[in-house]
């Protein structure tokens, strides 16, 4: 395994990036749960 630089990295930025996005997106999505407004 030594893909262990640049690319983990990525993962794990991408990964806190989506659940940053999914706890934002259930506080958000209580009221609006309508995407197109």
């Amino acid at each position: 395994m030594a893909a262990r630089g640049p690319i983990a990295t990525r993962r794990e930025r991408e990964l806190r990036e989506r659940e940053r996005r999914k706890r934002k997106e259930e506080e958000e999505g209580e009221g609006s749960r309508g995407r197109g407004g």
